[in-house]
């Protein structure tokens, strides 16, 4: 699965959105790992969201699931 705006990465987003749960890993520095997933071929969401309790963003696993990315604020 390839194509980041593509209508089938769209597609597998919508139907991992709809499962009735979400694997959230906790990373140190979420650009980088984001950059080093877009290499390795993942489907990325382009989306990424900050708050004040930390970024987020989501990919999608080979099984279509979506994982949440964690960056905790910095202290």
């Amino acid at each position: 699965m390839h194509g980041l705006g593509s209508i089938s990465c769209q597609h597998q987003l919508l139907r991992a959105e709809q499962k009735a749960f979400l694997i959230n890993l906790q990373v140190e520095n979420l650009d980088e790992v984001l950059a080093q997933l877009k290499r390795e071929g993942v489907d990325v969401d382009p989306r990424v969201e900050s708050y004040d309790y930390g970024k987020f963003a989501w990919i999608i696993d080979p099984e279509g699931n979506r994982v949440e990315l964690w960056e905790p604020p910095s202290s």
